[in-house]
């Protein structure tokens, strides 16, 4: 998936992975998932105004076990991804009545994400059909919320507002 200023990242992997890209591009630091443990995300926006301004910081550890002098354990910031700039809008089917972590795969699935139940806030989706995608706090790449409107339709009433009728 392309996001302005990082390129095209994998997000079908899992949120470590992810989570070490975006302090690598952040700050110029290598660090690898099956020697890093990452502390919880904390909020960090001392930009609220600038959209691409590192916004979380985070603890991390490195263990290598050939040399314990080469552990390094450091606090990164980095800027984690809100649900619109993922492009998350539609889902082609209702899932009225169920919650938000049933349909997980759905959303994985329509947009080659790895969310788990450890991203998302576990909301009840209502009959009318619009989800509402709330990060969890603890997520390691996500942020904020998004709407994502559900129905087998192709365009909505904005996209179709341009067309006006005209007389014969």
């Amino acid at each position: 998936m392309y996001i302005p200023r990082y390129g095209n990242l994998d997000f079908s992997r899992s949120s470590k992975e992810i989570v070490l890209d975006l302090i690598y591009l952040s700050n110029r630091v290598t660090l690898y998932p099956n020697r890093t443990s990452l502390g919880t995300p904390t909020e960090l926006d001392t930009r609220p105004g600038v959209a691409w301004d590192e916004n979380t910081i985070i603890a991390a550890k490195t263990d290598n076990n050939a040399d314990p002098s080469d552990d390094v354990t450091g606090t990164y910031p980095y800027h984690r991804l809100s649900f619109s700039e993922a492009g998350l809008r539609r889902l082609p089917e209702s899932f009225a009545g169920l919650t938000v972590w049933e349909i997980l795969p759905a959303i994985n699935e329509a947009y080659h994400l790895n969310l788990t139940e450890a991203d998302i806030a576990n909301d009840q989706i209502p009959v009318s059909g619009l989800i509402v995608l709330k990060a969890s706090k603890g997520s390691f790449v996500w942020q904020g919320k998004s709407n994502i409107n559900v129905g087998d339709f192709l365009l909505n009433t904005v996209e179709l507002d341009c067309f006006k009728e005209y007389a014969a």
